[in-house]
């Protein structure tokens, strides 16, 4: 009898290890797929913004020229990114970009730099 609980012991540990390593598996896939979908969205989410800049600039709500001097620091809580519309939070980098008009617009610094090179790239296509 010993013999025979001895070899369903095995069994069971085998199978034990065999459901463990699955499951390693499974969980090592759900984190890297997290942290693909996350990327994804962080694209796709940049990608919207730009094309929300692009329209900005089109319109003329957003200057198309850059000023030689672009001046940042921490926001004071109020207002609203003139690029993305999203809420300008205490202590958070914000640019502010001089316009012709002689007003400034503020943005986040992720919309500032995105926002610099959607310009840049407008102008090129506008160039030829």
């Amino acid at each position: 009898m010993n013999a025979v609980a001895s070899d369903r012991c095995a069994l069971m540990k085998a199978t034990c290890s065999r459901h463990e390593a699955a499951a390693q598996d499974v969980s090592d896939y759900l984190i890297r797929s997290v942290a693909f979908q996350r990327e994804h969205q962080r694209q796709l989410e940049a990608f919207f913004r730009g094309r929300r800049i692009a329209e900005k600039l089109a319109y003329g709500r957003l200057p198309l020229k850059r000023a030689a001097v672009i001046s940042g620091g921490p926001s004071n809580g109020t207002g609203s990114c003139d690029a993305c519309s999203g809420p300008l939070y205490p202590r958070q980098l914000v640019m502010e970009v001089p316009t012709p008009q002689r007003t400034f617009v503020y943005l986040h610094a992720d919309c500032f730099l995105l926002w610099d090179d959607v310009r840049r790239r407008v102008q090129g296509l506008t160039a030829f």
